[in-house]
């Protein structure tokens, strides 16, 4: 095939770009659409001489992440294009983002884009791994994946306004997102606006500001589906919470579809009014609790499938009996024992996962809560900045980085408000601390240096005695 390519094509390196579209084009059906799309779509061929193939990731955490799960899958498409076996090797080139892909890319008939049309401007993404068939189902969390399908097959109808519940990291983002991914799929006519607590404010308090109101609620009151995701970011601020209850209202009396999200029950919402509280129990509420041992087992099958890893049985009951907290954490031990075992170059076994997790986890399991404090020191130590430092005035962009940094992890690892968080900071108004969350938040999907300075802080407060 590649002796055809070259018949055909003058260009020695248009041919390589040809002979990689059809690679991925291999690849493709095999992988998940976000793998697809977040790690293997960013590669490119550089060369291929003798039996290697070289290829080039734009960072250091992209290559790691080819080698450790894709190297194979990599090695056999490639295989197949070719016409004899090639060892693949990865470098890292941070130009080769920026490199055009090959004009035919991802505009094949059998992997159409996602609609995007019925997407409210001013909507935050959607994770593509956060569908239907990607959600683990078990007794904590039936009632809520029924509630959220029932929505999406008809929103407006029995279960409006549906509002999710529960503690950090037990789906309750997945479903919110599912429910927008199925009905864009489904109702392309219907206009969704996927919103968080956070963003709500962020956007009123912008339209305030710069007198655009009737913009901002002509989108937010024109959408035919609202999912607001952590409302409780909302409820304990008077004018953001009253212009949200008339927006609920607006929506509601034209049986337009709400779906809310929280980390507590409505009544456990510290709202202004109890208004605001009768109107989120007026539909159908579903609490998400902690999976219990079989669903536990059942997520880290799913996660060990995806990564293409062969996890033993016994390891998998040993993870599942050890962490109990929620998804997330679950998800990362596995990840962290993947990684493990690439870098040793060892079979996963009962006795790995003990000495790589068990210490760590048992320590978490023991210890008490984090307090802001704390944090603050740390990020500093971690940073070499003072708590002073943080706490001030000074817009040295190290110190910046530190303080939202150290603003993000409060707001995650905390149950501290907005206006608390502020306080903590030198008396900073809850504006600014709403903008470091948001800035890091969008960072850690864009900088896999500050993603790895947030995942090593937050072990490192884990690992604390």
């Amino acid at each position: 095939m590649v002796e055809q390519l070259e018949l055909n094509l003058e260009d020695e390196a248009a041919a390589l770009n040809a002979a990689w579209e059809q690679v991925l084009g291999e690849l493709r059906p095999h992988v998940k659409a976000a793998t697809f799309e977040a790690v293997l779509k960013g590669l490119r061929a550089l060369s291929q001489a003798g039996d290697v193939l070289r290829i080039a990731a734009p960072h250091m955490l992209m290559k790691q992440m080819v080698e450790r799960s894709h190297l194979p899958a990599l090695a056999e498409a490639a295989t197949v294009v070719f016409g004899r076996p090639l060892r693949i090797e990865v470098v890292v080139d941070k130009n080769a983002a920026s490199r055009p892909a090959p004009a035919s890319q991802g505009k094949t008939e059998e992997t159409p884009p996602p609609p995007t049309d019925n997407l409210v401007t001013g909507s935050l993404p959607l994770n593509a791994r956060y569908v239907f068939d990607e959600f683990v189902i078990g007794s904590s969390n039936r009632l809520a994946y029924a509630g959220a399908m029932a929505v999406a097959e008809s929103p407006g109808g029995d279960y409006n306004p549906l509002f999710l519940y529960g503690g950090v990291g037990l789906g309750k983002t997945h479903l919110m997102q599912a429910i927008g991914h199925e009905l864009r799929r489904t109702h392309p006519g219907k206009k969704v606006l996927y919103l968080s607590g956070e963003s709500f404010t962020v956007q009123y308090v912008t339209a305030l500001q710069q007198r655009r109101m009737e913009e901002f609620r002509r989108r937010t009151r024109g959408a035919d589906v609202l999912l607001i995701d952590d409302i409780q970011f909302i409820a304990d601020k008077e004018s953001t919470e009253e212009e949200f209850f008339h927006t609920f209202n607006s929506l509601y009396q034209t049986d337009r579809q709400i779906v809310i999200a929280s980390d507590r029950s409505p009544r456990d919402l510290h709202t202004s009014s109890d208004r605001m509280r009768s109107r989120f129990e007026s539909g159908l509420m579903a609490d998400i609790k902690g999976p219990d041992l079989e669903t536990r087992m059942a997520i880290l099958q799913k996660k060990a499938l995806a990564e293409s890893a062969a996890i033993p049985t016994d390891v998998l009951v040993y993870m599942a009996e050890l962490i109990h907290s929620n998804i997330r954490v679950l998800e990362g031990a596995l990840i962290k024992l993947l990684a493990y075992a690439s870098i040793s170059n060892q079979p996963i076994t009962r006795e790995m996962a003990d000495q790589v997790l068990g210490h760590y986890f048992r320590q978490s399991s023991d210890a008490g809560p984090v307090d802001a404090e704390t944090i603050i020191r740390k990020v500093g130590d971690y940073y070499g900045v003072q708590v002073a430092q943080i706490k001030g005035k000074r817009r040295d962009k190290a110190l910046v980085t530190a303080r939202q940094v150290a603003m993000h992890l409060v707001r995650e690892m905390t149950s501290a408000s907005l206006p608390e968080i502020g306080r903590v900071f030198g008396g900073k108004d809850h504006t600014t601390v709403i903008h470091a969350c948001t800035k890091i938040k969008a960072g850690l999907k864009e900088d896999p240096q500050l993603g790895l300075a947030v995942r090593e802080l937050m072990e490192s407060f884990q690992q604390e005695e």
